[in-house]
């Protein structure tokens, strides 16, 4: 029960960071700005 509560913890995690809008959007963001920005290394 530990073993498959932590890899559905891991797992949600994985999700959350690579498929939600929330990180496409973040994506879209970051390549906007460093079009404009003329800077090596643009965060967000």
């Amino acid at each position: 029960p530990e073993y498959a509560a932590k890899l559905g913890a891991n797992g949600r995690e994985h999700i959350r960071n690579n498929f939600l809008i929330t990180r496409h959007i973040k994506d879209y963001l970051l390549l906007f700005i460093s079009l404009f920005y003329d800077g090596d290394v643009v965060y967000l």
